[in-house]
């Protein structure tokens, strides 16, 4: 781990803050490491809004509070252009009184920017966007609502004559959200941009293409702990099941656990070149088992090309039968956002002895909802079997 001082760009007095980071990682994962220790100074910013700085002097990694003083202009977002990390990746520079100001591309791993750090120096600016947009915060709403006192909705409740919703007037509205502490916000639902993925020419499950898109996948999802992504390829999917057997490898594992990928799987990634698509229906049907087997998790599967097509499988119970659902009508944008909310608001609880559980979903799982209103995704996973007796009834293999 290294210690990283960074310094917000709007704080005149350059006091900077460390933050303890894996500089294999990617810029992106440092832009969310960066919200969370400045929150709340950061809360209306997407973290991918960020612009992250790299500091130097010559051949000397990171700049004195001092010398960081002497010149006001990397300070500013316009000086840096209108894409501020470069076109299709890369980074630009400013060269200010010997100094190097040197944007940091999202894609890139920390560790590309230099891997030592130097103490009693700043060693990332972080320029904030001239015109932010906020992002709505599904947790505003439960302290909100978490705010509600006991006397406040008893005195309601108790109330003797009630007032009809339609016709209340604005006084009446802007006096019961005061006694119950609610103000009142507006927020923008920001799906953020993704960039596209060039498969090279060689085979789908090449080595080039392998590297490729797991650096692609850990840059566009920008995981947080506990959860990893893991390539699939050493971890076997043998499954026996209603007298059937059958085996192989998933590209992609997203687990919140590296000592049991497949036990704490929560989302397969099945990846494919476009010529290759049909195949692949029936591959993530039996993968979804697998891992549902495998898993003490809700499992959903993704088949994407990581460009136009996306396809989320997943089971669920309803009428009193279980189905294997799948939606492909999420763009690139939706898809990745999707996952990543998805991700955010598993609800991990830790046992006595230190297993992981799942408990209920969230609010914010369904936000994409709002996107496709005319066929909303259910998207309330569920297990093809609950209890351990039932999975020995059914031996999954090893």
């Amino acid at each position: 781990m290294s210690k990283i001082f960074c310094v917000l760009g709007t704080d005149t007095t350059l006091t900077g803050f460390p933050v303890y980071f894996d500089s294999s990682l990617t810029v992106s994962d440092l832009k969310d490491a960066i919200k969370a220790k400045a929150s709340p100074e950061l809360n209306y910013l997407a973290a991918a809004s960020l612009v992250l700085v790299r500091l130097a002097k010559e051949s000397v990694a990171g700049l004195t509070k001092k010398e960081l003083k002497i010149e006001n202009t990397p300070l500013n977002i316009e000086e840096y252009g209108e894409d501020p990390e470069g076109d299709n990746g890369g980074s630009k520079e400013l060269f200010v009184n010997g100094f190097v100001f040197k944007t940091m591309n999202g894609l890139e791993a920390v560790a590309a920017y230099g891997a030592y750090f130097p103490p009693q120096h700043l060693h990332v600016l972080v320029v904030l966007p001239k015109k932010p947009t906020p992002v709505y915060d599904f947790s505003h709403l439960h302290s909100a609502l978490n705010s509600i006192s006991a006397p406040n909705s008893t005195n309601i409740s108790q109330a003797q004559v009630y007032q009809w919703i339609s016709p209340a007037t604005a006084p009446y509205v802007t006096s019961l959200l005061r006694d119950l502490s609610l103000s009142v916000e507006k927020f923008n639902i920001v799906i953020q941009s993704v960039s596209k993925f060039e498969w090279s020419d060689e085979r789908e499950d090449s080595p080039k293409n392998k590297r490729n898109y797991l650096r692609h996948l850990n840059g566009i999802l920008g995981l947080q702990p506990p959860f990893s992504l893991y390539s699939g390829e050493n971890q076997a999917l043998k499954t026996e099941i209603m007298h059937r057997k059958f085996n192989g490898f998933i590209d992609c594992i997203i687990s919140s656990s590296n000592s049991d990928c497949l036990g704490t799987c929560h989302i397969g990634i099945e990846l494919f070149k476009p010529e290759n698509k049909d195949k692949k229906i029936r591959q993530a049907q039996l993968e979804l088992i697998a891992l549902d087997l495998k898993s003490r998790f809700n499992v959903m599967v993704v088949v994407t090309d990581l460009n136009e097509r996306w396809t989320f499988y997943w089971l669920q119970n309803r009428d009193q039968r279980k189905e294997l659902c799948s939606s492909d009508n999420l763009n690139r944008d939706q898809a990745v956002n999707f996952i990543k909310l998805r991700l955010q608001n598993i609800n991990l609880n830790r046992t006595p002895n230190g297993t992981l559980t799942e408990g209920n979903d969230s609010l914010a799982e369904y936000a994409l909802q709002i996107q496709n209103a005319e066929n909303p995704l259910p998207f309330k996973t569920a297990k093809l079997f609950h209890t351990e007796s039932s999975r020995r009834n059914h031996s999954r293999g090893s």
